[in-house]
C-alpha cells in the first residue's frame, strides 16, 4: 500500500493491518525507528541483516526475522515473507506478542535511563 504524505498520528493504524512489517534496507542502519514502531504495534518484522537491525529484533525470543544481505538476498526476502504469510495463526500470535515485549527495550524511558547512565560513567572516569 503507498500512500502521499500521512499524518505521524494515523500511522498506527496503518501499522494494524500489517500481518508483518518488511524493512529491506541494503545500507546501514544507525536504528531503525520504524522497527520498533512495527513492534509496539504488535507486528513482527523482517529485516536486512544490517546496521543496528540485530539488535532491535530479538530472534531468540522470535519477534521477527533477519535477512542476510547477500547476493540471494532478494530469494531470501521472499522465502521470509512467504514464510510469515504461511504460518499457522498460534505461531504468528507468539511472534505478535513477543514483538510488543521487544519493543519495550526501546522506550523513552529506558532510553532516558541508559543514557544517563552512560554519561554518569564517562563523568565517573573524568574524575
Amino acid at each position: 500500500i503507498f500512500f502521499d504524505n500521512v499524518d505521524y498520528s494515523i500511522i498506527p493504524e496503518f501499522y494494524a493491518i500489517a500481518d508483518v512489517g518488511v524493512i529491506p534496507s541494503l545500507c546501514l542502519e544507525a536504528f531503525g525507528l520504524v522497527v520498533v514502531e512495527f513492534l509496539a504495534s504488535s507486528v513482527p518484522v523482517i529485516a536486512s541483516d544490517v546496521g543496528a537491525m540485530r539488535e532491535i529484533i530479538d530472534l531468540e525470543n522470535k519477534s521477527g526475522i533477519l535477512v542476510e544481505n547477500n547476493d540471494n538476498f532478494i530469494n531470501n526476502l521472499t522465502r521470509s515473507m512467504n514464510t510469515f504469510l504461511a504460518m499457522d495463526p498460534k505461531t504468528l500470535n507468539y511472534y505478535k506478542k513477543n514483538s510488543i515485549i521487544n519493543s519495550k527495550k526501546f522506550s523513552k524511558d529506558k532510553y532516558i535511563k541508559n543514557f544517563l547512565t552512560i554519561i554518569e560513567r564517562i563523568s565517573n572516569e573524568e574524575n
